[in-house]
């Protein structure tokens, strides 16, 4: 056999083969992708009405807290009150309570809060209600009968 007739020879057989492949990959795509039986038409859904709005309560914010101890528990208790009707605002969300409560704090209470703030910026009390809380209640342990 020449060379000119072993090409030929090579080229009809990668014609062949490339046939053979083709054939197998449309094969392949059929049984992958069978066609769609036709859809029968839906029958049209009853109408949902649509979802009544969940309105969040309007409320006052905590009062402000200047830090005298015995006003304390009943701060705290308009914080938690405040948060539990404001979920859009405060569920899932430490940071924010945090910063609502920073910002009802005045005097020597918001003093302590800022001069934390600055100190520590990164201090994780500022990103979780329990810790920040914690810390408000260890500061107010410690001056025990009088205020901040």
């Amino acid at each position: 056999m020449t060379e000119a007739q072993a090409l030929h020879a090579l080229e009809e057989e990668n014609r062949v083969l490339r046939e053979r492949l083709a054939a197998l990959e449309d094969e392949q795509f059929r049984t992958q992708n069978p066609t769609p039986s036709p859809i029968p038409t839906p029958i049209p859904p009853v109408p949902t009405p649509p979802p009544i709005p969940f309105l969040e309560p309007k409320i006052d914010p905590p009062p402000e807290f200047d830090g005298k101890v015995s006003e304390y528990a009943t701060f705290l208790d308009h914080c938690e009150f405040y948060f539990d009707n404001k979920p859009s605002m405060f569920l899932n969300n430490e940071k924010n309570k945090v910063s609502l409560v920073i910002s009802r704090l005045r005097g020597r209470a918001a003093a302590w809060a800022h001069a934390l703030r600055r100190t520590n910026p990164a201090n994780p009390a500022f990103l979780s209600w329990l810790q920040f809380r914690a810390l408000m209640n260890s500061l107010l342990r410690n001056y025990g009968r009088y205020s901040l």
